[in-house]
């Protein structure tokens, strides 16, 4: 029997299927803002990345945090701590990358007080997700015993395997040792920046 028309707008008006609706809405953005950025139109993929993040699209705000990490579009002039603050609203929201790039700032005090241990926890929050940069890097964390952690070789090789094996595909000469026939060569470049994507749309990701 076909739903009464009040019914269906009750249903419609219930707090689960606006989420839904506006969810849906900002991956239409968020999706928009990507097609623009393979052509370079930056300055107009902006103003929906910026939609979209105000949905709380994780991905959007990951962008947003990208944008300014490099100044990357007009009226986007480059800024760490506008980085920063886009990439915790999408690390608090659980997207993996977000908590990777946010680690490394945290690292290295771009836009933010520098905290180690801070990183650290940011790391082991991307890396039991999966995350192959953020087990990699904190693979870097256990060998040189940052944020806390006493030094191990042996459980920075074990995070290396497991991140190549996650598909980590490129290799930094200076830490060519941890590349074993079981590891897909993991890249480790800086203190913490363990293969993680470009900083800028220019240079090659992993």
């Amino acid at each position: 029997m076909p739903w009464p028309a009040d019914a269906l707008l009750l249903l419609l008006l219930a707090p689960g299927c606006i989420d839904l609706a506006e969810a849906q809405t900002a991956q239409e953005l968020f999706a928009s803002a990507e097609r623009l950025c393979l052509v370079e139109r930056f300055a107009e993929a902006l103003p929906k990345y910026q939609a979209a993040a105000t949905l709380n699209h994780k991905e959007a705000q990951y962008r947003l945090g990208e944008m300014y990490r490099v100044g990357l579009a007009r009226g986007v002039a480059q800024s760490d701590v506008k980085a920063v603050a886009w990439w915790r609203r999408a690390s608090d929201l659980g997207y993996a990358t977000a908590q990777t790039d946010l680690a490394y700032q945290y690292s290295l005090g771009l836009g933010v007080r520098r905290d180690t241990a801070e990183a650290l926890a940011l790391l082991r929050r991307a890396s039991l997700q999966g995350h192959d940069a953020g087990m990699a890097n904190l693979a870097v964390f256990h060998k040189d015993g940052l944020g806390g952690l006493f030094k191990s070789e042996t459980t920075s090789l074990q995070l290396n395997i497991k991140a190549g094996n996650v598909g980590c595909r490129a290799c930094c000469a200076a830490r060519a040792r941890f590349c074993t026939p079981v590891c897909v060569c993991v890249c480790v470049c800086v203190c913490v920046c363990v293969c993680v994507h470009a900083r800028d749309r220019g240079a090659t990701a992993c």
